[in-house]
């Protein structure tokens, strides 16, 4: 069954098949581009309220007579992804694929059945492929081009393949995408596309193509309407961090229009609390200053918090940030041990790691704090070194959140040097037990056990501890982690539970419980974990159950939990240390 009559396609259904507890701007974004060219959007989300199957898609797609499926995805989803992408050829659709994983690997997923893959930023490449599919800017007369369809219609053949017969230029005149040319029987890229260096010039990300019963809490905030990003890219060089989209080059948006934007988003959707998504917000001082001086402007007022990096910071920045409404800060630390910090390229040492957060949390701010562990090289006292860090800044850290193992994803440095050494790791993400053992985390799974435990999402709060699935390590190092692990944990129970010692001691103690027993019998603690959790999930209310997530979020800064009790308790205990840093010192 052919879906595509003529070149006047018109309906597109955007799969995005990551479970997520909000809705994905990127896909809010490339639905705004699509409805400038003319397109209906069909979006098809999987969303742990409701959770959807292979099934499910090729349903949405037929309801909605997409002439194509446009599909963004990221690495630990591939394997169900190429099996997403086959079941829609077979039925006939052209398949576009975006996102992360096909941005690092645009020849494989065309390999496995994607008629072009979009790489890096999306928004121009694909406004330039709507025209094209169109046969807008080329040589020849549309009722020619109609003609030459109609003549190659019972042919089966697809709208790239036969704009590739018909010009010698075909897909190649178009930059950012990997294709299979049907003329020459291979794979080309084209050269990449230049960033784009005026975010202001995007269209406003649509947020009425989503069912937003599926991103609703109690409250009546609908989840990702406060996602927002300022800038793009990171100047950082961290070898375990795939730079992927937006790449190292930060680009800026224009103040003015993101906090219009801010303010659409509160009238339409009264969002009070927005998350800056930006890798690296406070990099640029001016663009701090001036986003300050504005957003205090929004009636009613709105709180917001950001990530950044800790030689990005100073007394006078975080204190204009408090001033302006932010309440939390996020830091990505990773270590606090200095030969893992240079091993990692992380270009900032202990000092600033142990200073950032004490600066941040004397001026009131709720800070979070990420941290890694697990790499190959690391010993026992590579760890010890990083507890020594935790307890100086103990009193200025709201939650900490740590990964327990090294993910060498595709696109990294890690990954391009332990595929050497390691052969077992070419390609994992296409290999069943890697889907199975922990690429997937456990906020993006409908049942939790089936990739974590207890202990990793009651002790790290949405942090992901993998056991060995890639590296081999020490009984001396994993008995090091375990200690991390429960020190770590009591922190954060003792934040998020401030007046309840009792339940933090509870908690602790199942935990505890969790840990040993899936050390000696894994399957045995998922299992009954697994089983105690559908039944406690069938018998709560529908709006708690679908408001999980929410709460997750709440644990970690997105509302103001026990945010007073700590801040009050941080000031009194802790002091500022005079340090490296300085406002005047960086830009």
């Amino acid at each position: 069954m052919d879906r595509q009559r003529n070149m006047n396609m018109k309906n597109v259904l955007i799969i995005y098949p990551t479970i997520i507890g909000e809705i994905p701007n990127c896909i809010a974004q490339l639905a705004s581009v699509y409805e400038q060219e003319g397109y209906d959007v069909t979006t098809a989300i999987n969303t742990f309220i409701k959770p959807l199957t292979n099934e499910d898609f090729i349903r949405a797609a037929e309801e909605c007579k997409a002439d194509h499926i446009a599909i963004s995805t990221l690495t630990y989803e591939m394997i169900n992804t190429y099996n997403l992408i086959k079941s829609f050829k077979d039925l006939g659709y052209m398949v576009i694929v975006g996102g992360p994983h096909a941005t690092t690997n645009p020849e494989e997923v065309v390999r496995y059945g994607a008629d072009v893959v979009v790489r890096n930023e999306g928004e121009d490449t694909l406004r330039e492929l709507c025209k094209f599919w169109r046969g807008e800017d080329l040589n020849i007369d549309k009722e020619e081009l109609n003609k030459k369809w109609t003549q190659r219609n019972d042919k089966g053949l697809k709208i790239p393949e036969i704009l590739s017969e018909t010009y010698s230029e075909g897909l190649g005149s178009i930059l950012g995408i990997t294709y299979f040319d049907t003329v020459e029987k291979k794979i080309k890229s084209t050269p990449a596309r230049k960033r784009i260096a005026d975010l202001g010039s995007l269209p406003k990300p649509n947020y009425n193509v989503f069912d937003h019963s599926m991103f609703s809490d109690e409250d009546g905030m609908i989840r990702g309407t406060n996602r927002i990003f300022t800038s793009r890219g990171c100047p950082a060089t961290c070898t375990f961090c795939d730079w992927g989209v937006f790449g190292q080059r930060v680009t800026f948006q224009n103040i003015p229009k993101i906090i219009a934007e801010m303010q659409r988003r509160v009238n339409m959707y009264g969002t009070t609390n927005f998350k800056l998504a930006d890798d690296v917000f406070t990099v640029n001082k001016k663009h701090v200053e001036a986003f300050c001086k504005e957003v205090v402007k929004i009636t009613p007022r709105v709180e917001w918090q950001a990530q950044t990096r800790a030689e990005f910071v100073s007394p006078g920045m975080m204190k204009m940030m408090k001033d302006a409404g932010c309440y939390l800060v996020n830091f990505g630390l990773e270590s606090g041990d200095q030969e893992t910090l240079t091993k990692m390229d992380k270009m900032c040492n202990v000092e600033q790691n142990t200073q950032a957060p004490k600066v941040a949390a004397a001026t009131g701010l709720k800070v979070y704090a990420n941290l890694m562990i697990g790499f190959p090289w690391e010993t026992p006292k590579h760890i010890d070194n990083t507890l020594k860090m935790v307890h100086e800044i103990w009193d200025d850290v709201f939650l900490f959140q740590v990964s327990g193992s090294l993910i060498p994803y595709p696109g990294t440095r890690v990954y391009d040097q332990y595929v050497k050494e390691f052969p077992q790791f070419k390609d994992y993400w296409l290999k069943e037990k890697f889907q199975q053992f922990g690429i997937q985390t456990y906020q993006n799974s409908p049942n939790p056990y089936s990739v974590s435990t207890y202990y990793q999402r009651n002790l790290f709060d949405d942090s992901y501890i993998q056991d060995e699935s890639f590296f081999k390590y020490t009984k001396e190092f994993k008995k090091k982690v375990g200690e991390f692990v429960f020190e770590i944990g009591r922190h954060n129970l003792e934040n998020i539970y401030p007046h309840n010692p009792i339940k933090q001691k509870i908690l602790l103690m199942v935990s505890k419980i969790s840990y040993y027993t899936y050390k000696i019998f894994p399957n045995l603690e998922k299992r009954i974990g697994g089983t105690l959790y559908g039944v406690f999930k069938f018998f709560r209310p529908k709006g708690k159950r679908a408001n999980a997530e929410h709460i997750r979020s709440m644990r970690r800064g997105f509302g103001k939990t026990s945010q007073k009790e700590f801040v009050s308790r941080r000031i009194a205990k802790s002091q500022i240390k005079a340090g490296s840093l300085s406002y005047e010192n960086w830009v």
